[in-house]
């Protein structure tokens, strides 16, 4: 089959078109964050995450990354990364460095602790439930650390329906995590 130069061109252009519009605002991809070497595919992209920078009191720098759905419903849903530096590890268990990121919830009860491994990273998964009257939010932490980075990764899921912390929208979150650096 012999093609013209201009079908060859066509061809071309619409393949290029066809990668560029995956990474349109609400389309797949991962968000990646070059300073605190991690990627991330957030649900609905990697478009309209927020970013803040606030330093815990156990931390020396510290941004979290997020995302909210279906804000003021009863299927509220929250994606969150916080990306936090830590100097004082020399000598630590890493399980000791990865229960710093749950800041004692771990000891609580009704909260479910496991190890889990994402992208080779061995990491702790925790899930909680908080009531306050008749407020109910159900929280789910992964903790990791990077040795190399000096950098404890908290990945954080936060919903009204507890379930939402295990649907496939989450655990597509928690499996796309990867330490880049």
């Amino acid at each position: 089959m012999v093609c013209s130069r201009n079908s060859a061109l066509a061809i071309v252009l619409l393949t290029a078109v066809g990668i560029g519009c995956s990474y349109l605002p609400g389309k797949g991809g991962d968000f990646t964050s070059v300073s605190d070497k991690f990627s991330v595919a957030f649900p609905g992209g990697p478009s309209d995450v927020e970013t803040k920078s606030e330093v815990p009191k156990f931390a020396v720098t510290g941004t979290t990354y997020s995302k909210m759905f279906d804000n003021r419903s009863d299927n509220y849903r929250s994606y969150e990364v916080q990306a936090l530096g830590l100097v004082a590890t020399d000598g630590k268990e890493t399980k000791d460095i990865l229960k710093i990121g749950l800041n004692g919830w771990d000891d609580e009860p009704g909260t479910v602790v496991k190890d889990i491994t994402v992208n080779g990273q061995t990491g702790i998964d925790s899930i909680r439930t908080v009531e306050i009257g008749p407020a109910k939010m159900s929280f789910r932490e992964i903790v990791f650390w990077s040795p190399n980075a000096k950098k404890l990764y908290l990945i954080q899921i936060a919903a009204t329906k507890k379930e939402n912390l295990t649907a496939k929208e989450a655990e597509d979150f928690v499996r796309s995590f990867k330490i880049t650096g």
